[in-house]
């Protein structure tokens, strides 16, 4: 069996690390666009250089469009899900970068010709095209430009910063972390902004001349979107990532008052909304803290490092597993009263009750539920 090298340098290029097209560049990435993440992909796994015609070819208008409209969403998805997942996610992520392919961050509207209107609920068109544009574009420099320089920051301080340390094997447990540590990064500009999603229907208007109202849905989140339907991943990821990039700035907030929170609230506000990935989403405020503000990366380091302390001597670090000891059943029948509304209520009293009370017993907080006036 014998491979054919058309390039008349295959072996070289493989001793020199350099991704080259065996055809002309550009006829190669319109004939199948997909060739792009693919070379990208092979070029992220085994820090290879791609050619620099090939680059140019990448970063041309219309192979960008060729690749929003020719190339299925599950099938970009796919690619990128294998760059991230993949041996150095961040030079993967610095190639898209210089070939602006920031489209695959979309909402996947444009997929195959099948068009529908995506329109911003709390800002105007012109600002949400620039998210997609402009805010991916900073946001991948951030990652490429500044997250080598955070970490190389925490584990070049021997000896400190050992529970921060900690917190960045956090992407690392499994294919979701990873997924959603990324992404959270990529699309953190997004914040809590929501969308409308329409059907248009314009390619059946361009056949028949008949235009059809669409189907209004209920807002949803941007970044849920974007995930969902322009990367095509699950709806666990989606779901995550949604929740880390839409409660980011509520949860900044928050966290800057921690040394002022009771027991319960510091659970409550900081741990339990986010279950047993709260590490990780302590771990990218971290890192977009520092992308904002890393002339004051050190007081942002000491910061966290104490808070992850002080969960650690108040026992927090499983608070999401925390549960009313007394059920539903049980308050009914210790209260003597019917159920309703009240239930759903008072169990969240309750929890707050029993998580500033660690050591307390079932009885004690059926003995608490009867004092209450509810």
């Amino acid at each position: 069996m014998q491979v054919e090298d058309l390039t008349g340098r295959g072996l070289q290029d493989l001793k020199d690390g350099i991704l080259r097209t065996p055809l002309e560049p550009e006829k190669t990435f319109l004939d199948d666009p997909l060739r792009c993440l693919r070379m990208i992909r092979f070029a992220s796994n085994f820090n290879f250089i791609i050619d620099k015609a090939a680059m140019e070819a990448m970063d041309r208008k219309e192979i960008r469009v060729a690749l929003d409209r020719k190339i299925s969403r599950e099938r970009i998805g796919s690619e990128f899900r294998k760059i991230i997942l993949g041996k150095n996610p961040i030079y993967g992520l610095s190639l898209l970068n210089t070939v602006e392919f920031y489209n695959i961050f979309g909402f996947g509207e444009k997929e195959m010709g099948e068009e529908k209107v995506v329109k911003p609920v709390n800002m105007d068109e012109r600002a949400m095209n620039s998210l997609i544009s402009d805010g991916i574009k900073a946001s991948l420099s951030d990652i490429v430009a500044s997250l080598p320089v955070i970490k190389d920051f925490v584990f070049d301080h021997s000896g400190a910063y050992n529970r921060l340390k900690s917190l960045f094997g956090e992407p690392f447990r499994n294919d979701l972390s990873t997924l959603a540590f990324y992404c959270s990064l990529i699309l953190n500009k997004w914040n809590n902004e929501t969308v409308i999603q329409t059907d248009d229907y314009r390619s059946e208007e361009k056949t028949t001349g008949k235009k059809r109202k669409g189907k209004k849905v209920k807002p949803t989140s941007a970044a849920h979107l974007i995930v969902l339907q322009g990367l095509k991943m699950p709806m666990k990821d989606a779901n995550l990532i949604s929740l880390i990039v839409s409660g980011m700035e509520e949860f900044g907030i928050r966290f800057r008052d921690y040394k002022n929170m009771s027991r319960s609230e510091i659970a409550l506000k900081l741990i339990i909304p986010y279950g047993e990935n709260w590490r990780l989403n302590l771990l990218v405020y971290f890192i977009l803290r520092n992308f904002k503000h890393m002339e004051l990366i050190e007081d942002t380091s000491n910061s966290i490092e104490e808070f992850l302390d002080m969960c650690e001597k108040l026992d927090l670090e499983y608070a999401y597993k925390e549960t009313v000891m007394v059920n539903g059943r049980e308050l009914i029948n210790s209260l003597k009263r019917k159920p309703g509304p009240w239930l759903r209520q008072i169990n969240g009293i309750l929890l707050e009750w029993q998580l500033d009370h660690p050591n307390c017993t079932k009885q004690q907080v059926v003995e608490y539920a009867q004092k209450l006036d509810i």
